[in-house]
């Protein structure tokens, strides 16, 4: 209904040793991408509808509380049908299960290049903005922390990455004044194959 299940038959892979990453374009459908848009410009002007990110307190980032938005609990409960986690499955992951957010980033928010914790195991990060920045979308990066790839920051456009201690990743631009940076963030969990 709301998700681009056709997707799966667009997608870049990255490779950096024995890890792959997908960029990913056109996640929602452009009619669920409109309305998702539509509902964000809203909640951004209210405040009680975001909460501070468990262990990003200190940063500007925010997550939307989740009974805030029907419509992104439908496309997040959408990830979680069989249909979705097939395909997800086809590039060699064996997520059960979905859950996600949406994050707001907001002036001065960076994140260093890092490897997330052992309970993400496979993430999407889909942007929802409506502005394209070619240098606030995630980089990805070499052992030492040198960025090989920053993906633009563009509408309906993202990456899916499976967890490993090959992929550090961050946000190495800083957002600036009132630019906000909206993504939906979603993690799968599963037992490797």
């Amino acid at each position: 209904q709301y998700i681009n299940i056709d997707l799966f038959e667009d997608l870049v892979e990255i490779k950096y040793k024995n890890s792959k990453a997908y960029l990913v374009r056109n996640f929602l459908k452009q009619k669920a991408y409109i309305e998702v848009r539509k509902e964000l410009n809203s909640l951004v002007e209210d405040k009680e509808a975001w909460v501070d990110v468990p262990l990003q307190e200190d940063r500007q980032r925010k997550s939307l509380k989740y009974e805030a938005s029907p419509l992104l609990v439908a496309i997040v409960n959408e990830m979680k049908s069989q249909e979705f986690i097939q395909k997800v499955n086809t590039l060699d992951t064996n997520v059960k299960v979905f859950g996600g957010s949406v994050w707001w980033d907001t002036e001065g928010y960076h994140i260093v290049m890092h490897v997330d914790n052992e309970a993400v195991k496979t993430a999407f990060q889909i942007y929802l903005g409506e502005e394209t920045n070619p240098c606030l979308g995630t980089s990805f990066g070499y052992d030492d922390g040198a960025p090989f790839l920053t993906i633009p920051y563009k509408p309906n456009f993202g990456y899916f990455f499976t967890n490993t201690n090959d992929f550090l990743h961050g946000l190495i631009t800083k957002v600036p004044k009132d630019f906000n940076r909206l993504s939906l963030y979603t993690i799968g969990g599963y037992n490797q194959k």
